[in-house]
C-alpha cells in the first residue's frame, strides 16, 4: 500500500510505480517490465495533478517516456480529484510517450494512455502472463497455473506460459494456457450441423492431429478439422457456425 499523507515531491505526481526525469531537455523515464497489485491512497489535502498504479514523469519538454509491457491491478484512492489520473500515465504535453504492450485489471484508464483492459479471468488464467511475454525474446513473467489466485511476477523459473489456440472455419473459438508438461484439455467439440467433427490438428488441411492429456511444452494453433458428406464448406456468419 503507498499511503501519501503530504503532497507528492516529483512534480506533484504520486503512484505505486514512478519514473522521472528532472535534469535533462532530453531526458528519459522508463518502466518496463513491471506490475503493481497494490493499493494507492491519497489522504492530502492539496491537489495533486498526476496519480497512477504505474507513471512515468520527464520534466522538461524534450524528454521522452517508455512505459512497456507492464501492468496494474489494485485501487487508487482519493480525497482530493487529481488533475490527470490512470492505470499507467505519461504526461504528455510537448513530451514523447511510449506506452505498448501494458495492462490493466479492475481500474479504470481515465487520461491514461496505453492501458488495455483485461478481465479478472485473465489475470489468473495465464492469458494476461502471456500476452505479456508474447512478443519478447526471453520471458521476464511466469505464473503458476496450478493455482487458481495466482497473478503474473516476474522473474519466475520453470512458470513460463503457454497457449494453445483453437480455430474453427477461420474463426478463434478458444485458447487454453498451460505451464511447461501441464496436460492439455480441448474445448468442448464445435458442432456444424452435417458435418463430424475429426478432431484439432496443426494445420488448416492435413497436418498431425492432437489429442487431449498431451504434455505441452510450446504455444500451438490448433484447426478444427470436420468430414462433409455434403461437399459444402461450413462458414462462420455473425458468430453463428451455418452450412
Amino acid at each position: 500500500t503507498v499511503m501519501v499523507s503530504e503532497q507528492a515531491k516529483i512534480a506533484q505526481s504520486l503512484g505505486g510505480i514512478v519514473a522521472s526525469s528532472n535534469l535533462s531537455k532530453s531526458g528519459v523515464a522508463t518502466i518496463s517490465d513491471c506490475w503493481f497489485s497494490g493499493n494507492i491512497i491519497n489522504r492530502s489535502n492539496s491537489a495533486t495533478n498526476y496519480v497512477a498504479a504505474i507513471i512515468a514523469f520527464p520534466n522538461m519538454t524534450m524528454g521522452t517516456q517508455n512505459i512497456r509491457n507492464c501492468y496494474a491491478a489494485g485501487t487508487i484512492q482519493m480525497t482530493t480529484t487529481p488533475l490527470n489520473y490512470g492505470v499507467i500515465y505519461g504526461k504528455k504535453a510537448s513530451m514523447k510517450l511510449l506506452a505498448e504492450n501494458n495492462y490493466s485489471v479492475g481500474l479504470s484508464a481515465s487520461t491514461s494512455d496505453g492501458a488495455i483492459m483485461v478481465t479478472d479471468q485473465q489475470l489468473h488464467n495465464g492469458n494476461l502472463c502471456w500476452l505479456l511475454n508474447c512478443d519478447q525474446t526471453s520471458v521476464a513473467f511466469g505464473q503458476d497455473l496450478t493455482d487458481g489466485e495466482s497473478i503474473p511476477v516476474t522473474l519466475v523459473d520453470g512458470m513460463q506460459v503457454y497457449r494453445q489456440h483453437f480455430i474453427v472455419c477461420d474463426t478463434a473459438y478458444s485458447s487454453r494456457f498451460y505451464n511447461t508438461d501441464m496436460l492439455s484439455v480441448f474445448p468442448a467439440a464445435p458442432v456444424i450441423e452435417d458435418n463430424k467433427f475429426l478432431g484439432w490438428f496443426d494445420s488448416p488441411e492435413g497436418g498431425e492431429q492432437y489429442f487431449e492429456n498431451t504434455p505441452v511444452s510450446d504455444d500451438m494453433i490448433l484447426y478444427a478439422h470436420f468430414e462433409n458428406p455434403t461437399g459444402v464448406t461450413p462458414v462462420i456468419d455473425n458468430g453463428q457456425l451455418t452450412i
